[in-house]
């Protein structure tokens, strides 16, 4: 399935973002080893026009293999990050180092679900790049690995824009900030779990109002949900928001 979001500044449709979407996974225990990832573009600092990206990393514990250390259990794996532009040359190729330890040997397992989460954050031109994620255990010496396609928009000058649209599990709220747990992989939670898009909206001129609808249609083009969120004001030229989503059901013929 893909999601596409809209932005409607003065009832005008000016922006549209896609991404993809899969259906719901099995339960942790019975998931194969493999590592999730996602990578996202958003407004970089005023005036710099690299656009900022997120690139999310999440590695199951299963996809590990633990050993004792210390009467407790440890893994460690290294990360190759390398992205490409679109004529395939090299932007970015930097490593990084995780470390994990737990005491229970069923939770390094799978037993739980649990992964480990990790987030680099780079910046780039606008264009069309390949970010590719090479995660080595070095312990089992498996090798796991990942690649998107991103496309970075202008978010400078091309206003007003939308970013990256960041599927979220978890929003939690304190004070007027939030922090947010991305959905880190092509999935759509369980229809009985709430899912939220988080967005920026990026204004050439403030306050501006605006409203943004969504929709969600399958692979071959079909329209399985969509819905319109109220009207809000932007006071800022970079404007966070949530947008509530109702995942439909799953279907034999979507995907």
């Amino acid at each position: 399935m893909r999601l596409i979001l809209c932005g409607l500044f003065l009832t005008t449709l000016t922006a549209v973002a896609v991404i993809p979407a899969v259906a719901q996974p099995t339960a942790p225990s019975t998931v194969s080893p493999t590592i999730l990832m996602d990578a996202y573009a958003f407004r970089g600092p005023v005036g710099d026009t690299r656009a900022r990206v997120d690139v999310y990393l999440s590695v199951p514990y299963q996809s590990l293999q633990f050993e004792g250390h210390n009467k407790s259990l440890a893994g460690q794996y290294k990360v190759n990050l390398i992205v490409r532009d679109s004529a395939s040359r090299k932007v970015v190729d930097s490593a990084y180092t995780r470390s994990i330890v737990e005491n229970e040997y069923a939770i390094t397992r799978g037993s739980t679900g649990k992964a480990d989460n990790s987030v680099r954050t780079l910046t780039l031109q606008p264009g069309t790049y390949r970010v590719e994620l090479t995660v080595s255990d070095q312990f089992s010496r498996r090798e796991y690995e990942q690649s998107r396609q991103l496309v970075v928009p202008d978010l400078t000058n091309d206003l007003p824009n939308l970013s990256s649209i960041m599927l979220l599990k978890e929003i939690e709220q304190n004070g007027d900030r939030y922090r947010i747990t991305p959905s880190v992989g092509d999935v759509v939670w369980s229809t009985e779990s709430p899912l939220f898009a988080f967005v920026e909206v990026i204004s050439d001129s403030i306050p501006r109002t605006v409203a943004l609808s969504w929709q969600i249609a399958s692979t071959d083009g079909r329209v399985l949900a969509k819905g319109l969120g109220p009207s809000f004001v932007c006071s800022l030229r970079t404007q966070q928001t949530f947008v509530p989503l109702a995942v439909p059901a799953r279907s034999p013929a979507a995907s």
